[in-house]
């Protein structure tokens, strides 16, 4: 593997651990996890961490296709790449929204705030809330 995924994959293991520390989990891959370790709470935890960086992976990897898929779209729908008029979805993928002056990007499933990825728009907001 290549230095740079060493380093993202170092992030995405800060990411995810500073996560369980303020108590969030992802429901579904915390059940995976205990079910995958007999119920022993503390090896779920590493589990956890492995399942949520593949899953926080598998978001970016997503994201990437949707996006290419949108510029392909482009491409061949001839939209003007004029970004002042161009739809907000080809400008701004994949999705975003200003909230306090911070982006919130989404693919209708996972949002980003600043590299942190959350559940719901909720989330998100309460994340920007709780940095002022």
């Amino acid at each position: 593997r290549s230095a740079a995924s060493r380093l993202l994959e170092e992030q995405l293991y800060e990411q995810v651990f500073l996560e369980l520390s303020n108590g969030q989990k992802r429901a579904g891959l915390w059940g995976k996890a205990l079910a995958n370790c007999d119920g022993i709470e503390e090896r779920a935890k590493s589990l956890y961490l492995q399942y949520r960086v593949q899953s926080i992976k598998d978001e970016m990897e997503i994201a990437a296709a949707i996006a290419e898929e949108g510029e392909m779209r482009s491409k061949t729908e001839n939209i003007d790449t004029d970004k002042s008029r161009s739809p907000s979805f080809e400008r701004d993928y994949p999705h975003s929204f200003e909230y306090k002056n911070k982006t919130i990007k989404n693919n209708f499933i996972i949002y980003w705030v600043e590299g942190k990825s959350f559940n719901s728009a909720k989330e998100a907001k309460e994340f920007i809330d709780n940095q002022a």
